[in-house]
């Protein structure tokens, strides 16, 4: 599976790195995209995708600047997708302030 990248774009969208060879996941910056679920949308199916086969170790990096409420719900959605991973592959989640 190829890495899916998505780059900034200013105080807006955060850039979004899923490094799926590593696999190693980041999501940082600013969030608040008009519409949250169709902006977070390719990155909680990548999860899906990466939770069949997952590597021995799995890690997220969480590195938001600001993100607003809509934002948390795709948070909580993508934590749970990473629970599901746990369940095959050491998973790691770095929370940066």
């Amino acid at each position: 599976m190829d890495s899916f990248i998505i780059k900034p774009k200013g105080e807006v969208t955060p850039g979004i790195t899923l490094d799926y060879q590593k696999g190693v996941f980041e999501i940082s910056g600013w969030s608040y995209p008009e519409d949250a679920i169709i902006f977070y949308n390719p990155v909680l199916e990548g999860l899906s995708n990466y939770m069949q086969t997952p590597n021995p170790e799995t890690t997220f990096h969480f590195k938001f600047q600001y993100y607003n409420t809509a934002t948390a719900k795709q948070i909580f959605k993508i934590i749970s997708c990473l629970a599901d991973v746990a369940k095959k592959s050491k998973v790691k989640i770095c929370w940066y302030l």
